[in-house]
């Protein structure tokens, strides 16, 4: 488990690296979202629930048209009992342009 933990934390760390040298680097944003993601869930940590929502919106800000990130963020602000705003974003998705 902690292994999973410090793999987990170095590719947060290779995102952080990745968008200092690109900033507009969405998908790096959205990546970063995702470790944070899988790292909550190990260490049952609220802050990196917190950090997921702040690289899935960093990463809707540089293409906002993307439903994956919207819907990914749509997903933990429900898994994190934030209603109003996963609803907020699931009826963005719907909005969105279907590719």
């Amino acid at each position: 488990m902690k292994n999973k933990q410090v793999e987990l934390e170095n590719k947060i760390e290779f995102y952080n690296i990745r968008i200092s040298s690109n900033p507009n680097d969405d998908n790096a944003y959205n990546l970063k979202g995702k470790a944070y993601i899988e790292l909550a869930q190990q260490t049952n940590d609220q802050k990196f629930y917190n950090n997921a929502i702040e690289s899935f919106s960093k990463a809707i800000a540089i293409n906002p048209d993307n439903r994956a990130y919207v819907c990914d963020r749509a997903k933990i602000y429900a898994q994190i009992g934030n209603s109003e705003k996963a609803i907020e974003d699931f009826r963005k998705v719907n909005k969105l342009p279907k590719k």
